[in-house]
């Protein structure tokens, strides 16, 4: 998931790549907007650059690889330390337990030693 790929969202994207740049990036994000804007792929393509095995602050560009491990991995959903968690079908807001068990696993260090764990609410 390109950076270039990524449409629609050039403030959001610029304000991103200056605060990498800065190594000054928060520590969470909220993505908010109409359904079917790009929140979640947006989320993701931030995810996989900052997670990137081949990307660095130091390299100034957050341009994920997108063939190491953990970009395939996030690309197909199966990284350990990304949790994509959804609003259930059934509920109109987020279940407490599901909260906790969130919390709860970013707790845990990383399986990768200087990976972030990564949690991605969508609604």
């Amino acid at each position: 998931m390109p950076w270039l790929g990524i449409y629609g969202h050039d403030v959001q994207r610029d304000a991103l790549l200056r605060a990498w740049q800065a190594d000054r990036l928060g520590h969470s994000y909220l993505f908010v907007g109409p359904e079917g804007v790009g929140k979640k792929r947006f989320a993701l393509a931030l995810a996989q650059a900052i997670s990137c095995e081949s990307t660095s602050v130091s390299t100034k560009n957050p341009e994920p690889c997108g063939t190491c491990t953990t970009c395939v991995q996030i690309k197909a959903g199966t990284y350990p330390d990304l949790h994509l968690t959804g609003l259930p079908e059934d509920k109109q807001e987020f279940p407490t337990e599901l909260m906790k068990e969130l919390i709860h696993s970013l707790g845990v260090k990383p399986q990768r030693a200087g990976a972030r764990r990564i949690a991605i609410l969508v609604n």
